[in-house]
């Protein structure tokens, strides 16, 4: 997905307010995350695996 910075900005908007909405946010490295696969610096893949790391360290530190 190679999307433009000014697109990619103006739906990441739109996310953090839906989420807003519902009581939830992103943290700063998960938006980080989905600019970077947004934008075709990294895979899927590999935004999945950097999100399932960072969760399964959050559940170790419990």
């Amino acid at each position: 997905m190679n999307m433009k910075k000014e697109q990619f900005e103006r739906y990441f908007g739109n996310l953090q307010a839906s989420w807003g909405y519902e009581g939830m946010e992103l943290t700063p490295e998960e938006g980080e995350q989905l600019r970077r696969v947004a934008m075709g610096e990294i895979t899927k893949e590999e935004y999945s695996r950097s999100i399932n790391a960072a969760a399964s360290k959050e559940g170790d530190s419990q």
